[in-house]
């Protein structure tokens, strides 16, 4: 800029692109609005940033006798990698400068922080402006003001508006507490009556503090106390509370909304793809507590981020819920070199999480591609997919807070080829797909269930060489996990490490119905903890675990390792070209091999089937819901014994349908595998013509049992392992198969060893 030191610039109207610096000079640059009063030069002079960085810039201590006056401000978009407070700001940026900000339009810019106006330890003197439809994608979409010890000046005459600004936090208006009150005088805000999602004060730790009273005379958009509706084909001058008049934009959605402490409302996404290009998201969306976004399900309802950051962030909210969407393309990546950010979906310090049907695939070099919690209470994830995606952390992070109990249970989860994040570095690496961890200090117990889980061909890069940091799952000290059900396989290490899986000393991990194998070997690492002395312990329940004892790598020294009954150590016969690559094919030792259903007189661990649900007794009295289906949506008890892994297997050539009301509590065989015979045992529930018969895995009839007109009642009768010509069968699985009244109404699977 060819000026000197106190000098006046008046612009005429045009339109100039440039990216201006200030250059440490106390300049007033101004369009004729200053010397006419004529509004019409705000509107006719604008400096346009092209999208090529902060429009204006003082960064040189320039002092209060700076002034910008009269212009529209707009299109300034930084670069995100750029360091530390470069980053920030991207209509004006000011760091540890001061300046007179008087009548200006600015619009339409993009910052990490302080997407309209930014200010570093600087201070701002603000008249009449009008800060409008800018983007942050941190804090502050139209303001982020973080100076802790001069506060904001909002002149108290000519008010400024401040409106539609997006961020996941303090859309319109981020401020740094100074730690005394704060009053300010606002013309038009978004909404007349704000909470944190517009208008925020935090400390320097970004924690919130109530010091802030704003005055607001007008609203630019009326909230709406009801649910709403959103599609790529709606219009945001829609009312969007039904769906024949839906809104656009999911972010405006979330702006317009109004919630209720007493109640949940719904963001209905309506089918059809969402992207910053198509629908003006402006992401990552910013949560609202008591909020569900419900889209319509997962193969209709996509959110594209276009590798433009990850899709939402929620801090500090209550009751939150995500549901039947897909997720592509997050991107972490945008601070870096300086840093990377999340992939999908971000929670910290919020309570009671719910995510179910969702995928997200294809996130790409983020911090977590999956779902980031920090400080929850409880974390429900159901139905849920992370695929192709790739990271540092870990797809699933959920930590608690030190001294905080915390609960997670995930059901119904896959986590398949995922691999680490190299920017070329060697710094980051890659992580666990599933980290549950307690604090540091955290003397209550974090408690969580993995059940019907799949953990698949992954591959991780161990670059601190800590034997932790494998590709499977890792707890911390203090917690207590239950893993029911999973199938953990094809895992790699790129330096071939082992440790897949890890946890620490003093966590319990009990483990059913399971399948470890073909991982990096050892396939789970203990190591030691500098606080935490008493020894990890560990329960193997009826599970296939590749190597049994020497699967196991007891860095810590002390761990206590229990194996209890039904341990398997062979190939799992996994149906490699089938749908589910990991299913089990009709040969797997892992068929009818689970947890046993209770017989009288049982010791725990059994399972029972009650009020119309399967629940699991755990060796420890505990007890556990199974959920009705596999990760195929198959029956999760199909033939009258749990099998070990995420996937149940369904035999398809005997045509197998869920029994109607004929059958009471199912089909028992005891025992079931067995040797010389078997006692098949069933109640039923009506009279008519029933037959028990006996079918090869090929549908090919072996035996009839029974074949006689019966009354309601139980019956038993013993199978000798023969045909009905009284041969003896060979070892391999048999289905029993109910007919009545020429319909199959209930199907179980023996194994004759």
């Amino acid at each position: 800029m060819a000026s000197w030191n106190n000098d006046t610039i008046l612009v005429w109207p045009g339109t100039y692109y440039e990216n201006i610096n200030f250059l440490g000079k106390d300049l007033v640059l101004a369009s004729l609005f200053m010397t006419t009063g004529d509004r019409q030069y705000i509107y006719n002079t604008i400096i346009d940033g092209n999208k090529n960085g902060c429009v204006i810039t003082l960064q040189n201590q320039e002092t209060m006798a700076s002034v910008i006056c009269g212009f529209t401000i707009q299109n300034g978009k930084k670069d995100f990698s750029s360091a530390n407070w470069d980053k920030y700001g991207c209509g004006i940026m000011l760091f540890q400068s001061d300046v007179i900000i008087n009548n200006n339009i600015i619009q339409y810019n993009e910052a990490y922080a302080g997407g309209g106006l930014n200010s570093l330890n600087g201070i701002a003197k603000l008249y009449g402006n009008i800060i409008k439809e800018n983007h942050s994608y941190f804090s502050g979409g139209g303001i982020f003001y973080g100076n802790d010890e001069i506060p904001i000046f909002l002149d108290t005459i000519d008010l400024n508006s401040i409106y539609l600004n997006y961020a996941h936090r303090g859309c319109d208006i981020t401020v740094r507490s100074t730690g005394q009150p704060q009053i300010l005088e606002i013309d038009t805000l978004t909404v007349i009556n704000p909470d944190v999602y517009f208008v925020f004060s935090s400390d320097g730790y970004y924690n919130p503090v109530n010091d802030l009273t704003v005055n607001i005379r007008n609203q630019k958009i009326e909230p709406v106390a009801a649910d709403l509706f959103v599609s790529p084909y709606g219009d945001n001058n829609n009312s969007g509370i039904d769906p024949q008049n839906p809104l656009q934009s999911i972010c405006f959605a979330m702006s317009r909304i109004q919630p209720d402490s007493l109640q949940q409302r719904t963001i209905h996404i309506l089918p059809g793809i969402y992207s910053p290009l198509s629908t003006s998201e402006r992401l990552p969306i910013g949560g609202r507590s008591n909020i569900r976004l419900s889209g319509n399900n997962m193969a209709t309802t996509i959110v594209d981020c276009q590798y433009n950051g990850y899709f939402y962030s929620g801090w500090d909210l209550k009751y939150v819920e995500i549901e039947n969407l897909t997720i592509l393309h997050g991107f972490g990546a945008l601070l870096s070199p300086t840093g990377i950010d999340q992939g999908g979906v971000e929670f910290q310090l919020t309570k009671n999480v719910n995510i179910s049907q969702m995928i997200i695939d294809s996130s790409l070099n983020a911090w977590c591609p999956g779902i980031y919690c920090i400080f929850p209470d409880s974390v429900e994830i159901s139905n849920y997919q992370c695929l192709n995606s790739i990271g540092v952390q870990s797809n699933f992070f959920i930590r608690s807070m030190d001294d905080y109990p915390m609960h997670v249970r995930m059901e119904n989860v896959k986590a398949h080829g995922n691999m680490y994040y190299d920017d070329g570095t060697g710094l980051y690496g890659g992580y666990k797909n599933i980290v549950i961890a307690g604090g540091n200090e955290n003397d209550d117990t974090v408690t969580g269930r993995l059940i019907n889980i799949e953990i698949t061909d992954n591959i991780s890069w161990d670059t601190w060489y800590s034997n932790n940091c494998g590709a499977g799952w890792a707890t911390s000290e203090r917690v207590k996990l239950d893993i029911v059900n999973a199938t953990i396989g094809g895992n790699r290490d790129s330096t071939n490490l082992p440790g897949t899986n890890s946890t620490v000393q003093g966590s319990q991990i009990n483990i059913y119905n399971s399948i470890f194998y073909n991982n990096n070997s050892p396939d789970i690492y203990i190591y030691n903890d500098d606080v935490v002395n008493n020894p990890a312990e560990i329960n193997f329940h009826y599970t296939l675990f590749e190597n049994g004892p020497a699967g196991i790598m007891d860095g810590a020294g002390n761990t206590i390792v229990n194996w209890g009954a039904g341990i398997l150590d062979e190939d799992p016969q996994w149906d490699t070209y089938g749908t589910n690559p990991y299913s089990l094919m009709s040969t797997s030792p892992c068929i009818n091999t689970g947890t046993p259903m209770y017989d009288e007189g049982m010791e725990p661990p059994y399972i029972k089937h009650e009020n119309g649900k399967y629940i699991l007794y755990t060796h420890n009295l505990d007890t556990i819901h199974l959920p009705a289906t596999d990760l195929a949506g198959n029956p999760r008890i199909a033939y009258g014994r749990i099998d070990m892994g995420a996937y149940e297997f369904v035999d398809t050539t005997i045509g197998i349908k869920s029994p109607p009301k004929y059958i009471a509590n199912g089909i028992k065989a005891i025992p079931n595998p067995f040797q010389q015979s078997t006692a098949i045992e069933l109640t039923l529930l009506k009279e008519g013509h029933c037959q028990v018969l006996i079918h090869d895995m090929q549908g090919r009839l072996v035996k009839t049992l029974l074949d006689a007109f019966t009354q309601p009642g139980h019956f038993q009768m013993r199978w000798h392992a023969d045909d009905d010509e009284g041969r003896k069968i060979p070892s391999g699985h048999y289905i029993v198969n109910i007919m009545f009244e020429e319909q199959n109404v209930g199907s179980a699977k023996v194994r004759k060893w």
